[in-house]
C-alpha cells in the first residue's frame, strides 16, 4: 500500500464525517426532547397530586367548621319573651342559625352564623359569615361580617334538612323545633355527579327545653310529631 493511501485511511479513521455528525445531533435532540417531556409529565402529575391534597384538606376543614357550628346550635332565650325558642332559618342555598361556637377572638358568646351559597360564572362558593346575637327574635338587624370562603369550585352546593325520621326537605324555616340533621349536597356543576357521599351534620340540641320537665311529651321520648309536609321534599341524594 502506498504512503498516500495509508495517509488517507488514517485521516478517515480519525474523525466523523459531516453526515455522521448530523445523525448524532438528531439522535441527541430526540433523546433530550423525550427527557424534557418526561420531566414535564412528572412535574404536572406532582402538581396535580399536590393540588388534590390541598383541595381535600380544605374540604375536610370546611366540613369540620360546619359540623362544629351546627353541633353548637341550641334553643335560645329571647328578650321580653318567656321560654326558649328555635331560631333556625334554612333554605337550599342559605342557612342562618344561632351558634355558641365562638370562633372569633374575644369572649366567646352566642352568635348568628350564616352559611350562604354564592354562584358565579367561574365558580361556586360557600361563604360563612357571623354576627353577634343580641337576643332578639329577628336576626334582620344583624350585620354579618368576617366572610370566610369555606368551599370554592365548579360545584353545585345545597342544603337539606330532616328530623329524626330522615325525611329530607329543602327548607326549614319558621319552625318551632330545630332540625335534627342537616345534609350538605356537593355535585359537579358540569355533569351533576355527586362529588362525595353527602355529609350529614347532627344538631344535638334538637329537643325542646320543656323536655326536661316531668311528664314530657312523646316527642321528647323519641316519637316524632308530624313532619312539615307542606314543605317541598327532595331526593336524599
Amino acid at each position: 500500500m502506498s504512503g498516500a493511501r495509508r495517509h488517507r485511511v488514517r485521516a478517515a479513521s480519525g474523525g466523523f464525517s459531516l453526515l455522521e455528525l448530523l445523525a448524532a445531533l438528531a439522535i441527541g435532540s430526540v433523546v433530550l426532547a423525550a427527557i424534557a417531556g418526561l420531566i414535564r409529565n412528572v412535574g404536572l402529575s406532582f402538581e396535580a397530586g399536590t393540588r388534590g391534597v390541598g383541595h381535600a384538606e380544605r374540604l375536610l376543614l370546611a366540613l369540620e367548621r360546619i359540623a362544629t357550628d351546627l353541633a353548637s346550635t341550641r334553643y335560645v332565650h329571647i328578650s321580653g319573651e318567656q321560654g326558649a325558642k328555635a331560631i333556625f332559618n334554612g333554605g337550599a342555598k342559605k342557612l342562618a342559625f344561632i351558634s355558641g361556637a365562638g370562633v372569633a377572638s374575644g369572649t366567646p358568646g352566642e352568635e348568628i352564623v350564616i352559611l350562604e351559597v354564592e354562584e358565579g360564572s367561574d365558580a361556586t362558593r360557600l361563604v360563612r359569615r357571623r354576627a353577634p346575637w343580641l337576643g332578639r327574635a329577628s336576626a334582620a338587624e344583624a350585620k354579618p361580617r368576617d366572610a370566610v370562603v369555606l368551599l370554592e369550585g365548579n360545584l353545585q352546593i345545597s342544603f337539606l334538612y330532616s328530623d329524626r325520621s330522615l325525611v329530607w326537605i329543602q327548607s326549614w324555616a319558621d319552625n318551632a323545633d330545630l332540625p335534627h340533621y342537616v345534609r350538605l349536597v356537593l355535585r359537579d356543576r358540569a355533569t351533576g355527579a355527586a362529588v362525595l357521599e353527602p355529609p350529614v351534620f347532627e344538631i344535638r340540641s334538637d329537643a325542646r327545653p320543656s323536655c326536661s320537665k316531668l311528664g314530657a311529651t312523646p316527642y321528647c321520648l323519641g316519637q316524632q310529631p308530624a313532619s312539615p309536609a307542606s314543605q317541598p321534599r327532595s331526593n336524599p341524594r
